[in-house]
């Protein structure tokens, strides 16, 4: 490009930068086009399949924990310190309650004392156990002396033994004046307070433990048959509207509840982070057996739809140098909580469709694989 004269008019100079733009966007497409080329965008995939379909039943249950515990106290004393109150969090083997010990202390310390003296008897019953013996070797003592020093020594080593078992039942009860907690958890109700007086097996917290939680469902008697253990089923809290959790049937309860003929079933649910609660509101949808047999099938994240109604999959070919990926259009019959029947579409048993990352793909675009996506996962 020539510089233009001070004297040019609008129509060259309009001219003239309208060929400096297409130049500058020319050595660009030159520098960035093998960079773009090159880039693959990451998808998860999982293969078409074959699955027997689940009628979902749209089920209310509640989340309850694993474990509850009312600790209670061992022995009987007055509450000398509490370290935790209701809503305070735990972990196994922490001190939750003290009881006055004093008592339990000076008990054990007695039992130590005599523990003390005992030894301190056998040693001598045996020193003279020893003499006894050698005396009696040279037959300077009758028979009935030996076995009298040997009767001695066995009741002060008796005497001992009674001693250190009175010792440790002394130290085990000086142990049971502190409640610790059993596991980790929140405590969710205080029972006791300072100067309290507890007695043997009185309640003083109760903890709830929230890393394992379950949800209890009502199953109607009409559906417990469809149902077994390891049943699928989806899960929606009403305090994480926005979010989806995969479990199954861990436990079918044989407990009528006769009122409304429903039995209770119990779904295992993670919950690592502590964020689901006990009394939490749940929405499940269980899914029972289909009898219509096996069915070829997709994951229910496989699917595109499009602003025209239509539905389409997109497929990982094999290629090289890369993966690609093609469009396929599909009808969809049955659908569970996990799956849908593919009615129609060039799609075939084995085949790799895009389950995460599919929402901006275009035809022969590069891809790769950045995981393994399981039904029932997170």
């Amino acid at each position: 490009m020539k510089y233009l004269p001070h004297w040019s008019g609008p129509l060259e100079r309009l001219t003239a930068g309208f060929v400096f733009c297409r130049a500058l966007c020319s050595f660009c497409a030159l520098v960035l086009l093998p960079s773009l080329a090159a880039a693959k965008t990451p998808v998860a995939v999982s293969e078409v399949t074959q699955v027997e379909l689940q009628a979902p039943v749209q089920l209310v249950g509640s989340v309850l924990p694993l474990r509850t515990s009312a600790v209670s106290a061992q022995v009987s004393g007055v509450v000398d310190a509490i370290w935790v109150d209701e809503g305070t969090r735990t972990q196994a083997g922490e001190k939750l309650l003290q009881l006055d010990d004093e008592l339990a202390r000076i008990e054990v310390d007695r039992r130590q004392a005599q523990l003390a003296q005992a030894q301190a008897e056998l040693v001598e019953a045996e020193r003279r156990l020893a003499e006894a013996q050698r005396l009696r070797k040279d037959e300077h003592i009758p028979q009935s002396a030996l076995e009298t020093a040997q009767s001695n020594a066995a009741v002060a080593a008796a005497v001992v033994d009674q001693n250190q078992a009175a010792l440790a039942a002394a130290e085990e009860n000086l142990e049971r004046h502190l409640l610790t907690a059993p596991f980790g958890g929140v405590v969710t109700r205080k029972m006791a307070e300072l100067g309290q007086w507890l007695n043997t097996g009185s309640a003083a917290l109760e903890l709830v433990d929230t890393q394992a939680v379950r949800i209890e469902v009502a199953v109607p008697q009409a559906n417990i048959s469809a149902i077994t253990i390891g049943t699928q089923a989806s899960v929606r809290l009403e305090a994480f509207p926005g979010k989806q959790l995969k479990s199954n049937v861990s436990a079918i309860i044989p407990r009528d509840v006769n009122a409304a003929r429903t039995i209770p079933v119990w779904l295992e649910v993670p919950n690592s982070d502590g964020q689901i609660l006990p009394g939490m509101s749940a929405r499940v949808a269980l899914g029972l057996a289909s009898q219509a047999g096996l069915a070829l099938a997709v994951q229910n994240d496989a699917l595109v739809r499009r602003v025209d109604g239509s539905v389409l999959v997109w497929v990982v070919k094999d290629g090289e140098p890369d993966l690609t990926v093609q469009s396929v259009a599909v009808e969809l019959g049955r659908r569970d909580a996990f799956y849908t029947e593919i009615v129609q579409a060039d799609l075939k048993l084995g085949d790799r469709v895009v389950v995460r990352g599919n929402e901006s793909l275009r035809p022969g675009q590069a891809v790769y694989v950045v995981e393994d996506y399981m039904v029932g996962g997170d």
